[in-house]
């Protein structure tokens, strides 16, 4: 929707599709929508504490999942966090708990493939015949690559690292 999470919640005070809370990176840590009481909040919640599995939804910024590449933010409950639980059993992400290791992989070569896939340094200007860069010798160079080539069926996601074929 148009405006993201928070024009959602405002336009259907009682949270629509919406489950649970969305954390925020502000010193309001949080939002849920405006006419759920915390019976219903509670229903709602679907995450666990990484330490002892207890369902529990706050996140406070302390904790992050100990694997070295990894670091991704998890949830300790007050419980363990009092009674320093975390330091036994370290918190682990879910990912990490399943056996899931995406970042190792290799950095895919991208300049590569687009030489493989158009022929030829598809990062150099096109050259006008004075020496210098002719802005309609990019935009007809862009055209005739778009046009030339099959479609691609990779994908490419942001700055991420990792490239992943249409079929998968």
């Amino acid at each position: 929707m148009r405006g993201g999470i928070e024009r959602y919640l405002k336009t259907y005070p009682q949270g629509g599709y919406w489950k649970g809370k969305n954390y925020l990176f502000d010193r309001r840590f949080e939002q849920q929508p405006q006419d759920k009481t915390d019976e219903e909040l509670q229903k709602d919640v679907e995450s666990w504490c990484a330490v002892c599995g207890e369902p529990w939804d706050l996140y406070r910024g302390q904790f992050r999942c100990p694997e070295p590449l990894c670091k991704v933010p998890v949830l300790v409950c007050y419980a363990c966090n009092d009674a320093k639980a975390y330091v036994q059993k370290p918190p682990y992400c879910p990912l990490c708990v399943d056996g899931v290791h995406l970042r190792p992989l290799a950095r895919p070569d991208t300049v590569e493939q687009k030489r493989k896939l158009y022929g030829g340094d598809v990062t150099a200007p096109v050259k006008d015949g004075a020496g210098g860069t002719s802005k309609e010798g990019q935009q007809g160079r862009s055209k005739r690559l778009k046009a030339d080539g099959a479609p691609s069926n990779k994908l490419f996601v942001g700055n991420l690292p990792r490239v992943v074929t249409a079929s998968k």
